[in-house]
C-alpha cells in the first residue's frame, strides 16, 4: 500500500512538472510571437524603425531576425528616396534661379539692374536666405566692396559683411583669388573660420557657396549665396549655381564691352543655349532618379522616348518639335515619386486603392513640372499622356483634339514599350501583342495617324528598341 502511495506521489509529481514545464514553454513561446506581432502591427503603420530584437537560436527567433533584417532595408531605401527626393528639390530650385536669371539678362535696363534682379530672383526663385555680389576694389588681394544684395529679411543682406579680409572672411578673398568655387556646407564645423561661424550663428545661415565672377575671363568679384540649412549645396545643384555665376559675369561682360544690338543678340543666344542644356541635363538626372526608385521599369522613360522621337519624326514634326516630345518622354512617369515603393514592385495585381494611387502620378508630375518654364509643353505632355481619345482617360478624362499632338504620341509609345517589356505583376509579352493592343484602340483609344505611323515603323522599317 505505501508502495503504491509512493508510486501515485511519484506520477502525480511528474504530471505536475510536465504541465508546469509545457505552461513555461508556451508562454515563452507565445511571448516571442507577440513581440513579432507588435512588431509587424508597428512596421504596418509606417513605423520603420520596429525590430523585434530576439537574438535566440530556435525558429522564431531565426524569423524574427528576418523580419528585422527587412525592416532594416525598407527604412534605408526609404531614407535614400528621402535623401534623392530632397536633391530633387534642391535641383529644381537652382534650375528655377538658372531660368529666373537668364531673364535677367534679356531684360536688365543697367549693370546694376542686371546685378540687383540677379540677387532678387536667387532669394525669391530658389528659396535661399541671402544673395550678395561684390567686386574687388583698389586692393585686389584684400578687399571687396558690395555692389548688389537682397533677402527677404531686409537687414540681413546689408548687414553681412564679406567685404575685408581683417574680419576673419579670408575664404571668400581666396575663392576669388584662386578662382575657385567654395562650398561651406555646416558653418558650425570646426574646420570652418572662427569668424565666418560667428557671424553665421547671427544671421542665420549654416550653408554658404562663393562663386567668383569674371571680366575679361579674370576672377574680379563673387556671387556669394547663403542657406539656412546645412549641407545644402551639392551635386548638380552646385552645376547650376556656377551656370548663374557664368551668366552674372556674361552679363556685366556686355555691359561694359558691347554696344546694345550686339548685346541683344549675344544674350539672347546665350540665354537660349544655357537655360536648354541646363534644362535637358536636369531632366535626364530625374529620369535617372524615377528608375532607381522602381528598378522593374529601369530603362522604360528612355525607351519611350527613343520611340517617341522617332514617331513625332514619322509623323511630320520638326527637329526641335520632336526633341521636346522626347523630353517630355524621358520624364512622363516623374509623378511616380510620389508613389509608395513597395506598390510600384508589387508582384501581384494591385487593389483598386493601389492603383488610384498610382494613377495619380500623372497629375502629379504636372504638379512638379509646371512651375519650371520650358521651350515646349512638357508638363502638359506628362499630364496627358494617360488620356484616351475617346474621353475613357486620366486624371481629365479629355477627348480627341482636347489633348496635345505630343500626349498622343507618348500615349503609343508608352503602351507598345510597357507591354513589350517585363513587369513584376506579369511576365514580358511579345511586341506583337502589344501592336495589336494599340490596332485594337486606333481611332477609339488612341490617334489614327499616330497608331499607323507606330505600325509602319515596327512592321515595315524594322524598328528595334536600343
Amino acid at each position: 500500500m505505501c508502495c503504491s502511495t509512493k508510486s501515485i506521489s511519484l506520477c502525480r509529481c511528474f504530471v505536475s512538472e510536465q504541465y508546469w514545464g509545457y505552461l513555461g514553454i508556451e508562454k515563452y513561446f507565445l511571448r516571442k510571437i507577440r513581440r513579432i506581432e507588435s512588431a509587424t502591427q508597428r512596421l504596418a503603420v509606417g513605423d520603420l524603425g520596429a525590430r523585434v530584437g530576439l537574438a535566440g537560436h530556435d525558429e522564431l527567433d531565426h524569423l524574427a531576425r528576418s523580419f528585422d533584417a527587412s525592416a532594416a532595408a525598407l527604412q534605408a531605401q526609404e531614407l535614400r528616396l528621402s535623401e534623392m527626393n530632397a536633391e530633387l528639390l534642391r535641383v529644381n530650385r537652382s534650375l528655377r534661379v538658372l531660368s529666373a536669371g537668364n531673364k535677367s539678362l534679356l531684360f536688365a535696363q543697367t549693370e546694376q539692374d542686371l546685378l540687383d534682379r540677379i540677387c532678387r530672383d536667387i532669394v525669391e526663385e530658389g528659396g535661399y536666405l541671402a544673395a550678395w555680389i561684390g567686386f574687388t576694389g583698389p586692393d585686389r588681394d584684400k578687399y571687396l566692396h558690395t555692389v548688389a544684395s537682397y533677402s527677404t529679411t531686409t537687414d540681413v543682406a546689408e548687414q553681412i559683411d564679406w567685404n575685408t579680409a581683417g574680419n576673419g572672411l579670408q575664404p571668400v578673398i581666396n575663392a576669388v583669388r584662386n578662382d575657385e568655387v567654395l562650398v561651406i556646407n555646416d558653418t558650425r564645423a570646426e574646420i570652418v573660420n572662427p569668424r565666418l561661424g560667428e557671424q553665421a550663428a547671427k544671421f542665420g545661415y549654416r550653408s554658404v557657396i562663393i562663386l567668383p565672377l569674371h571680366l575679361e575671363g579674370k576672377p574680379f568679384g563673387a556671387l556669394i549665396l547663403t542657406a539656412r540649412d546645412k549641407d545644402e549645396f551639392s551635386g548638380l545643384q552646385v552645376e547650376y549655381l556656377k551656370e548663374t555665376a557664368a551668366d552674372t559675369s556674361f552679363g556685366i561682360d556686355l555691359w561694359r564691352t558691347k554696344g546694345d544690338r550686339n548685346r541683344l543678340v549675344l544674350m539672347e543666344g546665350h540665354h537660349e543655349l544655357v537655360l536648354r542644356n541646363a534644362l535637358e541635363e536636369a531632366l535626364r538626372a530625374i529620369a535617372m532618379t524615377i528608375e532607381m526608385r522602381d528598378p522593374y521599369t529601369a530603362g522604360h522613360q528612355r525607351r519611350v522616348g527613343d520611340l517617341a522621337k522617332v514617331l513625332a519624326r514619322e509623323l511630320g514634326l520638326g527637329v526641335e518639335e520632336a526633341h521636346g516630345v522626347y523630353l517630355a518622354a524621358i520624364v512622363h512617369d516623374i509623378g511616380k515619386i510620389g508613389i509608395p515603393a513597395e506598390i510600384l514592385v508589387k508582384p501581384t495585381q494591385l487593389s483598386e486603392i493601389e492603383y488610384a494611387m498610382v494613377k495619380g502620378h500623372a497629375a502629379i508630375g504636372h504638379e512638379i513640372l509646371k512651375g519650371v518654364h520650358f521651350p515646349w509643353p512638357i508638363a502638359q505632355m506628362v499630364h496627358q499622356h494617360h488620356e484616351r481619345m475617346d474621353g475613357s482617360g486620366y486624371p481629365l478624362g479629355l477627348h480627341g483634339g482636347e489633348i496635345t499632338f505630343g500626349a498622343r504620341i507618348l500615349a503609343v509609345a508608352d503602351v507598345v514599350e510597357a507591354m513589350s517589356s517585363h513587369r513584376p505583376y506579369r511576365p514580358q509579352l511579345s511586341l506583337e501583342a502589344a501592336l495589336q493592343e494599340i490596332e485594337k484602340g486606333r481611332g477609339t483609344r488612341f490617334d489614327t495617324a499616330v497608331v499607323d505611323a507606330c505600325l509602319k515603323l515596327f512592321r515595315e522599317d524594322g524598328f528595334m528598341f536600343p
